[in-house]
């Protein structure tokens, strides 16, 4: 699934840059960031293995969540000079692609019934 792909991707990308935040960030901005973008892929593995449509629709849900706090997270970073403003736009159009691709399964998911 291209989603999950993506979400993949993003989340080690978000991984590798938060290991350059300011060592007191470590458990902080830094933990919230790499949580909430392995929650995307996550939600969305976990989800295809489930046995009915809704409960995978459910777990879709989750990522895009997830995804919502980054997004927030990605702000926060930007607004502490930890990432530029360049870096922050290209990872919200990247969520952004991203949490398109998991409304469009959501909705081929719906269309299924």
């Amino acid at each position: 699934m291209v989603a999950w792909v993506r979400a993949d991707k993003i989340a080690k990308e978000i991984h590798a840059l938060t290991l350059g935040f300011p060592k007191f960030e470590t458990y902080e901005l830094g933990s919230q960031m790499r949580r909430s973008a392995g929650s995307i892929p996550d939600n969305i593995a976990e989800g295809s293995c489930k046995s009915t449509d809704k409960d995978f629709a459910n777990y879709l849900n989750h990522s895009k969540g997830s995804a919502s706090e980054l997004e927030v997270q990605v702000g926060r970073a930007a607004e502490a000079g930890y990432i530029s403003t360049v870096y922050r736009d290209k990872l919200l159009k990247e969520l952004l692609e991203i949490v398109k691709m998991i409304c469009g399964v959501a909705r081929v998911l719906r269309k299924d019934k």
